[in-house]
């Protein structure tokens, strides 16, 4: 958004002629409307209060601290980012833990289920989300597999 209050959408531009600013470029095409609002538009809370709290959650080291400065105070989506070397993938799967299939890890705090209906089965997956990004695949699950059915009338059930 700018001053106008006019919104720039994605592949759009503005520029600055004879001392007003204009927007430019077409749009991405898309059935979808889509906005999206900095935080330091807000008017309640000034540049420097946000630049304090912000620095303040760096210097803590606090990654939650963090994360309530860049979403809160300037609408930004927060992304922990790796200090050093990533580990080879042998590395992280020496130190997996084993759990039995159907068990929520004690870090869980959230169980999200993801379904595809196919025409007669259901797959699934669940996975318990847990702070700061962690995730555990709670699973493997079978398919839920429809058995043909008959109505009162004897016929069989067409889907």
């Amino acid at each position: 958004m700018n001053a106008r209050g006019t919104m720039v959408a994605p592949g759009q531009t503005v520029t600055l002629k004879d001392d007003a600013a204009h927007v430019t470029g077409a749009p991405a095409e898309s059935s979808t409307l889509s906005m999206w609002t900095s935080g330091l538009c807000s008017p309640f809370v000034s540049w420097g209060q946000r630049a304090e709290t912000y620095l303040t959650a760096l210097q803590s080291g606090d990654h939650d601290r963090i994360q309530t400065a860049m979403n809160a105070g300037f609408g930004e989506c927060y992304a922990m980012t790796a200090s050093g070397d990533v580990p080879d993938w042998q590395e992280i799967m020496e130190r997996r833990q084993p759990y039995r299939p159907g068990d929520v890890p004690a870090g869980g705090l959230r169980l999200v289920m993801g379904v595809d209906v196919q025409k007669f089965s259901l797959v699934y997956v669940i996975r318990a989300f847990g702070a700061r990004g962690t995730s555990w695949l709670s699973g493997p699950w079978p398919a839920l597999r429809a058995r043909p059915r008959t109505t009162r009338s004897g016929r069989r059930w067409r889907t």
